[in-house]
């Protein structure tokens, strides 16, 4: 359940990662999490479910349980569905621990709170990180430019005694020479070829970071482009993107707040979207700078 957007997972799409790509997708997939599993806050939890691990399911399989095993009591537990109603909603659920062997024992959705990390049960955030094939592709290509930036790549006509005497002079460069005693022939008979593509690093950048950002919209999370300043002004762009994501921060409420108000086993907490403020640069009583800021709870209710 939770091999999607894998390197095995790309492996079949014909996505083939070099040593370099996996580790920008190992590094765009954690950073991604890190920030996916701090966007709600659960409160009032029994003792024994961890809070950690519900966010960690929903992110990974876009479902988990709660549910009171025989053996360890309340837990949270992932799930394979094994029956669904004719409307395509989970009948039968069985739960899967991350260090035990497959459980075969079924529960009914009724014997659990089955939370969802969207309203659509086969919906979930990781979803999106399928964007990171294309965050690495781009990556790529900058490195590339930056690397022929540092040692442009040119060709060179010429004869193969002109050849051995230019290789020569490129040994000697990357022995540490500064000075080169060159014949005349060298520099009469060879034509050097530019080959180097166009340099647009600039604008991949920011194709590269509007990536991001949709990814961030689509975990609900703001980015930090639309961070504002209290006395900047709302703009067209900006309110459509605060709108945006708040129907994202709802939809997620709204699948973990359904398994709250629907199970039948006692099940009882809050969960609440933690938003934070951007801290505002001030100046105390000695010129120091200090960061103050606030952090803000909307509540699922």
């Amino acid at each position: 359940m939770a091999d999607d957007y894998t390197v095995k997972g790309l492996w079949k799409l014909g996505r083939k990662l070099t040593p370099t790509e996996y580790s920008w997708f190992v590094y765009y997939l954690k950073k991604f999490k890190r920030l996916a599993m701090n966007v709600y806050e659960w409160e009032g939890l029994p003792e024994t479910v961890d809070p950690y691990l519900i966010e960690k399911y929903l992110f990974e399989d876009g479902r988990c349980i709660i549910w009171n095993d025989p053996n360890f009591g309340m837990v949270v537990a992932r799930c394979a569905i094994t029956k669904w109603d004719a409307w395509k909603k989970p009948l039968m659920l069985r739960p899967v621990y991350d260090g035990i062997p497959n459980i075969m024992q079924e529960i009914s959705i009724d014997d659990c709170a089955f939370i969802t990390d969207l309203f659509d049960y086969d919906a979930k955030r990781r979803d999106v990180c399928v964007l990171i094939s294309e965050l690495i592709s781009i990556q790529d290509i900058i490195d590339t430019q930056h690397l022929n930036q540092a040692s442009p790549l040119m060709a060179v006509s010429g004869n193969t005694k002109t050849k051995d005497k230019l290789m020569n002079c490129i040994k000697r460069i990357a022995g540490g020479y500064k000075v080169l005693y060159l014949e005349d022939d060298i520099t009469q008979s060879i034509k050097p070829l530019k080959l180097d593509g166009p340099y647009n690093v600039p604008t991949l950048v920011q194709y590269k970071q509007s990536l991001e950002n949709e990814i961030l919209s689509y975990l609900g999370i703001d980015s930090k482009e639309a961070y504002m300043k209290k006395e900047r002004s709302l703009v067209d762009e900006q309110e459509a993107n605060d709108e945006l994501l708040n129907y994202m921060l709802t939809d997620g409420l709204r699948g973990r707040q359904r398994a709250i108000n629907d199970n039948k086993i006692g099940f009882t907490a809050t969960v609440k979207v933690q938003e934070f403020v951007r801290p505002e640069m001030i100046d105390d009583k000695n010129g120091n700078g200090n960061f103050e800021g606030e952090d803000k709870d909307v509540s699922s209710d």
